[in-house]
């Protein structure tokens, strides 16, 4: 009984939605609009997505709320999603784009104002954009055929950056043979799996150098190094000061640590 209600409830809703649309000259955006915006994104085309500013025009969204402030904030989440979707389709890597998508969400979950939520909106789409474009130049970018396994081996090494990541480990969890899952990364990216894992360990130390009181010690066992020498080793190598090193020039450069200190 409950199901056919609300049935009949959804069906009333459109029909007077369709109405009101007619009615008040009250526009939609159409299914090749949308579409076309979003393959923007998946190219990675940002002056044809700067153009299309009008494609966010209140007048021209759907209604999903009788809040105008909720409205906004329900399409602002359907536009990120999609974005991350046409992104990752676009090439980008999806812990990344998921990981800018949370952020966005976050961040709009924080304002108060439709022209905030708005131009806020006009950033996801350029930051998608931007980062779709930034891959494609890169010289090293996967193409089509073989970037599901490099996607799938680098998603293995995102989940997996706090443990020992073997390389058998992740070729099994592709699919692929160790050998030919070693040179095919090679080839696609420019960096043996080995390189790649130690880099994004080291860009997630310095994060935690940065933003968190962790010592050198905590951050060697939390990251899944065999030693703290051997932390401190690689990222002198990967960076050019040793982890104490970049920290410090961190606070002698930020004004506020520097304002603190005094």
């Amino acid at each position: 009984m409950g199901t056919k209600s609300n049935n009949t409830d959804i069906r009333q809703k459109i029909t007077s939605e369709s109405f009101n649309q007619i009615e008040y000259m009250r526009p939609h955006h159409t299914y090749e609009d949308e579409l076309e915006l979003y393959s923007l994104i998946r190219e990675g085309d940002l002056r044809s997505v700067n153009a299309h500013k009008w494609f966010f025009n209140a007048d021209f969204i759907g209604k999903l709320s009788d809040d105008k402030l909720r409205n906004l904030r329900y399409i602002f989440v359907v536009a990120t999603t999609l974005s991350t979707r046409f992104a990752i389709e676009g090439g980008l890597e999806s812990n990344l784009a998921y990981n800018i998508s949370d952020s966005y969400i976050q961040k709009m979950d924080t304002l108060n104002t439709a022209p905030e939520i708005v131009s806020l909106q006009e950033d996801m789409v350029r930051h998608f954009t931007e980062e779709v474009a930034r891959t494609h130049r890169n010289p090293h970018a996967t193409s089509s055929d073989s970037g599901r396994y490099i996607y799938k081996a680098k998603d293995y090494i995102y989940y997996h950056l706090h443990e020992k990541i073997r390389i058998s480990d992740i070729a099994t969890a592709v699919g692929l043979s160790e050998n030919y899952l070693n040179n095919l990364f090679k080839r696609e990216t420019g960096l043996t799996l080995k390189q790649y894992i130690i880099a994004h360990k080291i860009e997630e130390a310095k994060n935690m150098l940065l933003y968190s009181e962790c010592t050198e010690s905590d951050i060697s066992e939390f990251l899944a190094f065999s030693s703290q020498s051997h932390f401190i080793s690689a990222f002198n190598k990967e960076v050019g000061v040793t982890p104490k090193q970049y920290q410090d020039q961190y606070f002698r450069s930020n004004p506020k640590w520097k304002h603190q200190s005094t």
